[in-house]
């Protein structure tokens, strides 16, 4: 079966490779546009979308497409991607010491004699990590 990851993530990337999955990488070309205000359906919703999407340009050949999507939420706020590396750092200068979560959804569309089948899910996971001023300070 071809495994195709509808993500231009490297990370993504790396993952699978990690995995040992030998994969095409064919970028969704969706908006990732938010009509959902619960964290885990709108990580889910995306996923599925990009999903479908890429599912939809590449035919109806015996393969596997991996839509994904991840979304940080802090003070039950999600956080967009920074634009640049002054937000990141303000970002991450804001969580740093303080629980957030991360969301991540996974959709599988799977094309195999003549049906598909579909498998979406999420998983969230409470993060904290110590801010790198507290980290470097001698103790």
């Amino acid at each position: 079966m071809k495994y195709i990851l509808a993500s231009a993530s490297p990370r993504r990337r790396e993952l699978l490779a990690q995995a040992g999955f030998e994969f095409e990488v064919i970028p969704s070309s969706i908006e990732e546009k938010i009509t959902r205000t619960v964290p885990s359906e709108i990580v889910m919703e995306l996923a599925a979308r990009k999903a479908e999407d890429v599912f939809r340009q590449y035919g109806k050949k015996d393969c596997c497409v991996i839509g994904a999507d991840t979304i940080v939420v802090y003070r039950d706020e999600i956080l967009g991607k920074p634009s640049d590396k002054a937000e990141a750092y303000d970002m991450l200068s804001m969580l740093a010491d303080r629980t957030h979560q991360v969301y991540t959804g996974v959709s599988l569309v799977i094309f195999r004699n003549g049906q598909v089948h579909t498998r979406t899910f999420y998983e969230s996971t409470d993060v904290t990590f110590l801010s790198a001023v507290r980290t470097c300070m001698p103790m």
